[in-house]
C-alpha cells in the first residue's frame, strides 16, 4: 500500500480531521522495496490472512494478488503482474510484467514468469525456467530446468485427437523422467538429515535451505504419487521422526529435541511476559473508549459534509473495523489462562 500524505493546515476547524485520520489510519503496512523488483514501491504481503498469518514475500504496488494466493517470504511479484485464486509462488520465483499466475498453479525454485504469459490450472514451473512472451502453460504440465518459452499454448488440449495426445504422452516421457519411491525417500531422507546437521534452531540460513529442499523434494514427490500423507513444512523438523509411505526417517537426535524443547520453553515465557504486560497497557475498556471516541469524530464531522448520511455510514464502518481488529488482538494475546499455540508441526 503506498504512503499517504495529506496536506491540510492546521486550523481549529481541521484538528476533528487530524484527529480521526490517526485512528483511521493506525492499521496500515508501510511501504517497502526488493532487489528483485529494482526501482518498485510496494508492500510485504501477508500468507494465510484469515487463519494464522504470516510475513510472506514483496509485491509492488501496481501488482494485484488475491487474499487466498500464497507468495514465500523469498519470492516477488512485481510490475502489474497477477496471482490469483490458490495460486502459489515459492523458493527465489519472481512473476513480472503483466504475467499471469491462477487457479493452482505453482511456480517455484528460481522460475521467472514475464511479459504476458499465463500459468493457469494446475501447471508447475521450476527450476530456472523462464516463461515469457504470449506463451500460455495450463493443465497438469511441469516445467522445469533450463527450459525457456515465450510462445504457445503448452499442456492444454483445446481440440484434443488421437495424435495430439500421443504427441503429448511421448513429451511427457521425455520431459518428465522417471523418480521412483525409493529415490523420493532417499531425498526427504537426506534432507532430514542435513537438518540434523544444522547449528541454528529455527530461522538460520542452514534451516532455511534445508526447509527449501525438502519441500522442493516433496513436491516431486507428491507429482509422482508418492508421500501424499507428507505436507509441506515452513518452519522445519521438530520431532524425532517422520514416516514415509511406511518408512521411519529419523530428524532429530534426542540431545537436539532437548533443545528444541528448552528453546520453546524460553520462547513461550518470554512471549507471556510480552503478553502480560501488552494486556495490562491495553485494557478492554481502553479499546471501548477508542472507539466511543471515533464514533463521536464521525459525529462532529458529519456536518461538515456534502453528503452526511453517506459520510457518516463509512466513518462509523472504519471505527467498528478498527475496533474489531483491536478486539481480537486483545482476544489472542489476553486469554484468561495464556498457553501459545505452536506451528511446528514436522
Amino acid at each position: 500500500m503506498q504512503n499517504i500524505r495529506l496536506y491540510i493546515k492546521p486550523n481549529l476547524i481541521n484538528l476533528p480531521i487530524l484527529y480521526l485520520l490517526s485512528f483511521v489510519f493506525t492499521d496500515h503496512a508501510l511501504a517497502a522495496s526488493s532487489p528483485l523488483c529494482p526501482d518498485e514501491k510496494g508492500y510485504i504481503f501477508t500468507n494465510y490472512q484469515d487463519e494464522n498469518p504470516r510475513e510472506g514475500g514483496f509485491v509492488s504496488n501496481s501488482a494485484d494478488v488475491d487474499v487466498s494466493a500464497r507468495i514465500a517470504a523469498t519470492a516477488a511479484v512485481c510490475g502489474s503482474a497477477s496471482v490469483l485464486d490458490d495460486a502459489r509462488i515459492y523458493g527465489n520465483a519472481v512473476i513480472s510484467g503483466e504475467a499471469i499466475i491462477s487457479d493452482n498453479a505453482r511456480v517455484y525454485g528460481n522460475a521467472r514468469v514475464q511479459d504476458n504469459a499465463h500459468i493457469k490450472d494446475d501447471a508447475n514451473i521450476s527450476g530456472n525456467a523462464v516463461i515469457g512472451g504470449d506463451a500460455i502453460v495450463g493443465g497438469k504440465l511441469h516445467i522445469r530446468g533450463e527450459d525457456h518459452i515465450e510462445s504457445g499454448i503448452h499442456g492444454i488440449n483445446i481440440t484434443p485427437s488421437t495424435a495430439t495426445i500421443a504427441t503429448e504422452e511421448k513429451k511427457a516421457e521425455t520431459t518428465l523422467p522417471a523418480f521412483s519411491r525409493d529415490e523420493c525417500v532417499a531425498g526427504l531422507q537426506q534432507q532430514c538429515l542435513a537438518w540434523e546437521k544444522c547449528d541454528t534452531l529455527v530461522k538460520g540460513e542452514c534451516a532455511k535451505a534445508v526447509v527449501q529442499r525438502f519441500n522442493s523434494t516433496l513436491e516431486k514427490c507428491h507429482e509422482f504419487g508418492y508421500a501424499k500423507d507428507i505436507p509441506k513444512t515452513e518452519t522445519g523438523f521438530y520431532k524425532r521422526s517422520i514416516v514415509i509411505d511406511g518408512e521411519r526417517v529419523i530428524c532429530n537426535s534426542e540431545e537436539k529435541l532437548k533443545r528444541i524443547a528448552a528453546a520453546d520453553k524460553a520462547r513461550q515465557q518470554r512471549q507471556q511476559q510480552l503478553d502480560l504486560s501488552w494486556c495490562k497497557k491495553n485494557p478492554i475498556t481502553s479499546i471501548e473508549q477508542r472507539a466511543s471516541s471515533c464514533q463521536n469524530r464521525c459525529e462532529q464531522m458529519t456536518g461538515h459534509r456534502k453528503t452526511p448520511r453517506e459520510y457518516y455510514e463509512k466513518c462509523s464502518a472504519i471505527c467498528g473495523k478498527n475496533k474489531d481488529i483491536r478486539l481480537a488482538r486483545h482476544q489472542h494475546r489476553c486469554p484468561s489462562s495464556p498457553q501459545l499455540k505452536s506451528d511446528r508441526t514436522l
